[in-house]
């Protein structure tokens, strides 16, 4: 007598499972983007500073074969050179600092819509349904006002730090135009 195969029997997926695997993939992705972006940031900071900093000892030591009013004007485009060196570092740091608070937005973001849709799934009659979506979209809502006033907050903070000492070289540069180098 032939062995009779038995079926297999195939449970179809839940849409909240679908949703918690489409979520687990995402988490991952978010995670190798964000380290992926964070070395390459560091290493180009790195080698700009490293390439900055080998420029002004090179033109450090021109300096000491010039004349007074090329020592004068030397000292001069240093003094521009580190107020441009010291506005891109701080302007790094902070553009870091804002792209890590994105993605910390982008997953908290993630994590409470995996939860409303957990929960709208379980939702048993039409009124609940609309009442929570109502819930989540003004919550969502009031999260995005926050997040990008965060955001925007930070930016200008940024901004005017970097800008600090390319603004204190400007006055110093108008300052310089009164009198002649090497006077």
């Amino acid at each position: 007598m032939p062995a009779v195969k038995k079926a297999a029997v195939l449970v179809p997926p839940t849409p909240a499972n679908q949703v918690e695997e489409a979520v687990a993939v995402s988490k991952e992705t978010v995670e190798v983007v964000v380290k992926a972006g964070t070395d390459v940031a560091a290493k180009s900071y790195e080698k700009a500073v490293a390439m900055t900093k080998e420029g002004v000892d090179n033109a450090s030591k021109m300096q000491g074969e010039a004349v007074k009013g090329y020592e004068d004007m030397m000292t001069f485009g240093q003094a521009q050179l580190q107020a441009w060196i010291v506005a891109s570092n701080i302007f790094v740091k902070g553009s870091q600092q804002v792209a890590q608070e994105c993605m910390k937005m982008a997953q908290t973001a993630m994590d409470g819509n995996l939860a409303n849709t957990k929960a709208l799934f379980a939702c048993k009659d039409v009124k609940e349904l609309v009442d929570l979506q109502a819930s989540v979209t003004r919550s969502s809502y009031e999260s995005l006002l926050a997040d990008s006033r965060k955001l925007a907050e930070m930016s200008v903070r940024v901004t005017e730090q970097a800008f600090a000492p390319l603004a204190e070289r400007a006055n110093a540069t108008l300052a310089a135009f009164g009198k002649p180098f090497g006077a």
